[in-house]
């Protein structure tokens, strides 16, 4: 299966962790196929509070499948101006399973960021 979330909401964190911003999401959940396989693609416009530190956006993976948002994978700038940024992730070796995908946020220590027009889109197969 396949499915796609937005979220056009302008909206920040200052938070160091990966959390939820007001509006959460956006979060899709798509079922797993016996194969295992999920292509994860995420977007928003990116901003910083500073031209020196990161703001982040990525997704976590839970109920069938569970996975933390990381730096790995993650989208991010230090843009004092909004940026659009996307990033597709391969996932492989999942469980076949019904399977709940949510971005998440977070900030360097220091700044704030701000984030709008988020995305999520997961393809099985």
């Amino acid at each position: 299966t396949s499915g796609t979330n937005a979220v056009a909401t302008s909206e920040t964190t200052a938070s160091a962790t990966y959390t939820d911003l007001a509006t959460s999401g956006p979060a899709v959940t798509v079922t797993i196929g016996t194969n295992g396989n999920a292509l994860v693609t995420i977007g928003a416009e990116l901003a910083s509070s500073s031209a020196s530190l990161t703001v982040y956006m990525d997704f976590e993976a839970s109920s069938g499948n569970t996975r933390a948002a990381s730096d790995t994978t993650c989208i991010e700038t230090q843009n004092l101006d909004e940026i659009r940024v996307s990033s597709t992730t391969l996932l492989t070796g999942l469980t076949a399973a019904s399977t709940v995908f949510t971005a998440k946020y977070k900030a360097d220590g220091g700044a704030t960021g701000t984030f709008a027009n988020r995305s999520l889109s997961v393809l099985t197969w």
